[in-house]
C-alpha cells in the first residue's frame, strides 16, 4: 500500500511489539489519530482506551465490538 510509509505508526499491539511504555511515554495529545478496535471487556480494557484517549488527538472507534459491544458486550448483561 503507497500510504503506509507516509504513516508513522506509534502503537499497534496486534501487528507491532510496541511497549505500553512507549505509549505512556508520550505527551498527552501528541498522536493526531488512533484507531480502536475491540469490545472494552477486562479493566486492562478500560485502561488502554483511557490511554489511548489521552495521547490521541481523535479517536476513532471501528468494527461491531468497539461501536455496539457485540458478542463481547453481551457477557456484562447478566449475573451468572
Amino acid at each position: 500500500m503507497p500510504v503506509l510509509p507516509a504513516l508513522d505508526i506509534v502503537y499497534w499491539p496486534a501487528v507491532v511489539d510496541f511497549k505500553h511504555d512507549s505509549l505512556k511515554a508520550r505527551p498527552d495529545g501528541d498522536i493526531l489519530v488512533g484507531f480502536m478496535e475491540g469490545s472494552l471487556r477486562t479493566n486492562e480494557d478500560v485502561e488502554n482506551a483511557k490511554l489511548m484517549r489521552a495521547k490521541c488527538q481523535l479517536i476513532i472507534a471501528f468494527g461491531s465490538c468497539s461501536c455496539y459491544g457485540n458478542v463481547h458486550g453481551l457477557a456484562n448483561e447478566w449475573d451468572i
